[in-house]
């Protein structure tokens, strides 16, 4: 499923994208302001994409 205006376009994560998810979601600074655990490996990722599929 997606979602999409004339301005935006919200899709659903693949596991192929898993290494990106990780790096940003890796970054320190986003550890500092939100829930997101640091490090943050790769594996959270793709146990984050599969549990949001579907």
């Amino acid at each position: 499923m997606k979602l999409e205006t004339d301005r935006l376009m919200l899709k659903p994560y693949r596991i192929e994208q898993a290494e990106r998810v990780q790096q940003l979601a890796g970054d320190s600074a986003v550890a500092e302001t939100t829930f997101v655990p640091h490090p943050y490996t790769l594996e959270m990722a793709k146990e984050w994409i599969a549990a949001h599929q579907g």
